[in-house]
């Protein structure tokens, strides 16, 4: 197998760096979207059932 050499080289490990940094920026981002869900869901379920106990719901799976 040849080595990949070259200014294409560099380029394609520039964007493999890039690309693990965005997934990473990704992963935050809907880490974030799942707990404001949680909130939304549990602000929702205390006004319609103001005066019911909320059944207990576990969590999202958070890595």
């Amino acid at each position: 197998m040849q080595e990949f050499e070259g200014h294409f080289s560099q380029l394609f490990q520039d964007n493999g760096r890039t690309q693990l940094s965005d997934l990473g920026e990704v992963a935050t981002a809907l880490k974030q979207v799942a707990t404001d869900l949680e909130d939304v869901e549990q602000a929702a379920w205390e006004e319609n059932n103001q005066s019911l106990p909320r059944p207990e719901i576990p969590p999202l799976c958070r890595g």
